[in-house]
């Protein structure tokens, strides 16, 4: 076989490798959609969440009044007036959606000497547009994430070792579990045998 043949063959063997290799893999490579135009909403936002086909987005006006809006998928523009939130959000705001529910875990440091941090979380259902449950939890959540049917926050502490990991019951909004001796966790993951969180 001459040189020339030689290399036509390993490109055909290659790209046939190539080809089954991709036809094996369930990954498909993200699409950016561009927007027509800048969604512009009043005050500042600080979480975002996606649930019942839409983006949920949470702004915090001069009147320190939370406000949720709602942004339909594939849309450029904001459906509808905003919701009023329970709430104060601030820095210490995380939200997240389970595809039906959104869930919003907020708190504030209301410093004053020898008062202690407060914090909720918030069950939101969109179809009905309304808060179903609220849960106390400790102040400044750094992350959450809806795992088999149970809400984990994340809560920064005021000293290193002092953040908490905690487990609340989605169908009963009651605190099951803490874990404690956590630095900063930041983010919460499902992982195929156990719950992944950083900080």
């Amino acid at each position: 076989m001459k040189p020339l043949r030689r290399r036509l063959l390993a490109m055909v063997v290659l790209s046939l490798m190539t080809s089954c290799t991709s036809s094996a893999s369930s990954f498909t490579p993200p699409t950016v959609l561009a927007l027509a135009k800048p969604i512009r909403l009043s005050g500042r936002p600080f979480a975002f969440g996606a649930a019942a086909h839409s983006i949920w987005v949470i702004t915090n006006g001069a009147s320190r009044q939370s406000q949720l809006w709602r942004v339909p998928a594939h849309s450029d523009h904001v459906l509808g007036r905003p919701e009023s939130l329970p709430l104060h959000a601030s820095i210490w705001t995380v939200m997240v959606g389970d595809g039906r529910m959104l869930w919003i875990a907020a708190g504030r440091n209301l410093g004053k000497s020898g008062s202690k941090d407060r914090g909720v979380l918030v069950e939101f259902d969109p179809s009905r547009r309304k808060v179903v449950s609220r849960t106390p939890i400790p102040s400044r959540p750094t992350a959450i994430a809806v795992i088999r049917h149970d809400v984990w926050i994340g809560i920064e502490g005021t000293k290193l070792g002092r953040g908490k990991l905690i487990r609340v019951d989605a169908s009963t909004g009651q605190v099951m579990h803490t874990v404690r001796g956590l630095d900063f966790p930041d983010v919460i993951a499902p992982g195929p045998t156990g719950l992944w969180v950083s900080g």
